[in-house]
């Protein structure tokens, strides 16, 4: 069903940001948000440190990949393959 497909993606992107449960994972998205936008405030002022561009990137790759796990999901939500967990539906990473 759509709820399956829909808890499939919400694993996958558990697994992506090593979260221990849904509800970290509901901590961590804001959290990450939040450091863009402190890492945006210092851009205008300043070019950024080494460390703060490999985590600005870090940050750009996650957002990516999360919007490409929900865009697989929100593809078969109307009419879920019997094998919606297969990895041939979902993006790769790594």
């Amino acid at each position: 069903t759509a709820d399956d497909v829909r808890r499939e993606a919400a694993r996958r992107i558990q697994v992506l940001l090593n979260a221990r449960n849904d509800e970290h994972v509901t901590i961590l998205i804001p959290n990450g948000s939040r450091e863009a936008i402190r890492l945006l405030r210092i851009r205008t002022g300043r070019d950024w440190s080494t460390e703060e561009a490999k985590r600005a990137a870090e940050l750009e790759a996650m957002d990516l990949a999360i919007e490409r796990i929900r865009d697989a999901s929100n593809a078969m939500e109307e009419a879920p393959p019997d094998d919606y967990a297969d990895a041939k539906h979902w993006p790769a990473f790594g």
